[in-house]
């Protein structure tokens, strides 16, 4: 088997394990809808990685470390600084989560694409190819 093959099936199964995710908007008060909304430790929780938009306009993502009811404490991406923000600060939050129908979906994908091109290989190969003694 060829070298390339083999780099392109490793890439493939790699891809196919990687779980795909989207983000969930979980709070929005960018909607003007303020009223009865649950607390921060109701919408999200602690190791979530969020997208977190300030009523500024402001964005960053967080790794959260802790969550209580009035602020969250997290990570922002390339940093090992905690990062606390009031909830008063927050105008929208969005959670990213794995979404297994995308994963299920892309793992089929190259599963039939790895069929195809056995198929199409072994015919390339044709009636030459070796059988039994």
């Amino acid at each position: 088997m060829s070298t390339t093959f083999c780099r392109i099936v490793v890439l493939l199964c790699s891809v196919s394990l990687a779980a795909c995710t989207s983000l969930r908007v979980v709070a929005d008060r960018t909607s003007g809808e303020d009223t009865n909304r649950p607390t921060l430790d109701r919408l999200v929780q602690a190791k979530d990685t969020v997208e977190i938009t300030l009523v500024d306009g402001q964005r960053s993502t967080l790794a959260l470390t802790a969550v209580t009811a009035d602020a969250i404490e997290g990570v922002a991406n390339g940093s090992t600084q905690v990062v606390r923000i009031q909830a008063a600060q927050i105008a929208r939050i969005e959670r990213r989560e794995s979404d297994n129908a995308k994963t299920a979906t892309l793992a089929a994908v190259i599963v039939v694409g790895l069929l195809v091109s056995l198929v199409a290989a072994i015919k390339a190969v044709g009636p030459g190819f070796p059988g039994p003694p």
